[in-house]
C-alpha cells in the first residue's frame, strides 16, 4: 500500500460546472452576533452570494435539511459559523483566515473553497489519492507568495475631516505616502505642482466637485500632452449609476465610502505604476490569531462548505442600540491611538451639520439638506453609527428627489434624537478607551 500527491491546475473546460464567480452562491450564517451577521450579509451582498442567518445549531440544521430536501438549486453551498459551534473546525477539508479577517481575506477564502475559476486565477489543488473506498478529498493550497508592498505618492482629495483622517491612516498602513487637498480645485492646483502616482477623488465637494476636477484634469492632460494619473472615486452615495457617471467624468476606478482598508489597498494595488516614486514605509501590524475556514457535508446528500469563525477577543463595550460593535472594533484596529482624536473630531462636527439640517428644513430650504446630510452620512458610518448614517442617507436621497413631504422637520428631528444617543454612546467609549 502507498499513496502520493499530484499538483493538478484547473483549467475552466475540465468541469462542467465551475464556478467562475461568487455570483449566485448560497450562504448560512450561524451566529447569534448581530455585528457579525450584519457585517458578513453585507459582504455577501456586495458578492451577490444569497445568505440567510440561523442564530443555533437546531435552527441552521433545520434550514440546511429543508434546502437539500428541495434540491440542488436551493441546497447552500456555503456555512459560516462564528463561534465553530458545529464542530467543523477539525475537518479535513479545511482553510483558515485570521480572527481580524478583512472583506479581501474573506473572499478569497470563499473563492478557494468553492473552486471559484475566474481568468488569470491560478490556485492549485491537491488531490490526495489513498487507499480508501472514501470520496476523494480536496486539500485547496494558499497562494504560494505574498503580495509585494505597495509604494507610490497618492493625492487624498477630501473635503470631510473624519473621512480625511480615516483614509490617512489606511494609505499610512499600506506604505503610501500621499498629499491632501480638501476640493476639486486645491486637486488641479496639486497636480500641476508635483507628479501623483494616482488620486483618490471625493466626488461630493465644495468649491469643485470631483467630477469637474477630473473633466478639468483630463482636458489639461490632452492638451499639454501629459500622462494620465489614474483618477480613483470615492463617493458615499452608492447609488444605482454612480460608478458609469464616474466613468464617463474620466475618472478610472469607483470605491464607495466608508473606505474599506482591504478594497482600497487591492485597488491601488491595481493602478499604481510599479515604478512608484516613494520606497515602500513600513508599519508593524500585530499578527491575528487564526479564524477556521472548513469545507464540510451538509445535511442530507448535497455537500457545503463551512466557514468557521470563532468568538472575536472582547471590544470595549459599545451601545448595541446607537453603534455598531463590529464596526468600532474594527475602527480601533486600524486607527490605533488615533481612533480617540477621530471621535473628537467627528462630535465637533457633527453638531454643526445638524444645525445647517435645521436650518434648512425650517426654511423649506431642500438644497440645503443635500450637502450635510450626505457629509453626515458617510462619517457616521465611519464610526459605527449605521443607524444615523440611514437617517442621513434618507434625508439626502428625499432632498435630491424633492420628496421630503410637507415637514422635513420630523425627520431632521428625528436624526438629531439619533445623534444624541450616539454622542452619548461615543463618549462612553472613549472615556472606556482611555482608561
Amino acid at each position: 500500500m502507498f499513496w502520493f500527491s499530484v499538483p493538478f491546475l484547473k483549467a475552466p473546460g475540465d468541469l462542467e460546472n465551475a464556478r467562475r464567480t461568487l455570483r449566485g452562491a448560497r450562504a448560512l450564517v450561524l451566529s447569534s452576533d448581530a455585528p457579525t451577521v450584519k457585517r458578513l450579509g453585507g459582504y455577501f451582498t456586495s458578492w451577490g452570494v444569497v445568505h440567510t442567518s440561523a442564530s443555533a445549531v437546531p435552527d441552521a440544521l433545520s434550514k440546511l435539511r429543508s434546502s437539500s430536501s428541495m434540491g440542488g438549486s436551493f441546497a447552500y453551498d456555503v456555512l459560516a459559523d462564528r463561534a465553530a459551534s458545529a464542530d467543523v473546525a477539525a475537518e479535513k477539508r479545511a482553510l483558515h483566515v485570521p480572527r481580524r479577517y478583512t472583506e479581501r481575506e474573506l473572499e478569497d477564502a470563499l473563492r478557494r473553497l468553492l473552486d471559484v475559476i475566474e481568468p488569470g486565477m491560478e490556485h492549485a489543488a491537491t488531490f490526495a489519492l489513498a487507499p480508501t473506498t472514501e470520496a476523494p478529498q480536496v486539500q485547496i493550497l494558499a497562494p504560494e507568495e505574498q503580495a509585494q508592498p505597495l509604494a507610490g505618492h497618492v493625492l487624498l482629495v477630501e473635503d470631510n475631516a473624519v473621512n480625511r483622517q480615516v483614509a490617512q491612516r489606511l494609505l499610512s498602513l499600506a506604505g503610501i505616502t500621499f498629499g491632501i487637498a480638501e476640493n476639486g480645485k486645491e486637486a488641479i492646483d496639486a497636480l500641476e505642482q508635483r507628479a501623483f502616482d494616482a488620486v483618490l477623488m471625493d466626488c461630493q465637494m465644495p468649491v469643485m466637485d470631483g467630477y469637474t476636477a477630473t473633466r478639468l484634469r483630463r482636458q489639461k492632460e490632452g492638451e499639454a500632452g501629459l500622462g494620465r494619473v489614474p483618477i480613483i472615486a470615492m463617493t458615499a452615495n452608492a447609488m444605482a449609476g454612480d460608478r458609469e457617471k464616474c466613468l464617463a467624468a474620466g475618472m478610472d476606478d469607483y470605491m464607495s465610502k466608508p473606505l474599506n482598508r482591504a478594497r482600497l489597498e487591492q485597488t491601488l494595488r491595481k493602478w499604481l505604476q510599479a515604478q512608484a516614486r516613494a520606497a515602500p514605509v513600513t508599519h508593524p501590524v500585530a499578527a491575528p490569531a487564526p479564524v477556521s475556514v472548513a469545507k464540510a457535508p451538509a445535511a442530507g446528500t448535497t455537500t457545503s462548505s463551512v466557514v468557521t469563525m470563532p468568538a472575536e477577543s472582547p471590544s470595549p463595550a459599545v451601545s448595541a442600540d446607537a453603534l455598531d460593535a463590529s464596526v468600532i472594533s474594527d475602527l480601533i484596529d486600524v486607527m490605533g491611538d488615533e481612533f480617540t482624536d477621530l471621535v473628537r473630531v467627528y462630535l465637533e462636527d457633527t453638531p454643526k451639520a445638524v444645525a445647517l439640517l435645521e436650518q434648512a428644513a425650517a426654511n423649506q430650504r431642500t438644497d440645503g439638506i443635500i450637502a450635510p446630510s450626505h457629509s453626515l452620512k458617510s462619517t457616521s458610518a465611519n464610526l459605527g453609527a449605521i443607524r444615523l448614517s440611514e437617517l442621513a442617507k434618507r434625508l439626502e436621497h428625499s432632498a435630491r428627489s424633492g420628496d421630503l413631504g410637507n415637514d422635513p422637520m420630523i425627520l431632521v428631528n428625528e436624526l438629531k434624537r439619533e445623534y444624541q444617543q450616539v454622542a452619548v454612546a461615543l463618549n462612553e467609549l472613549i472615556a472606556k478607551v482611555r482608561a
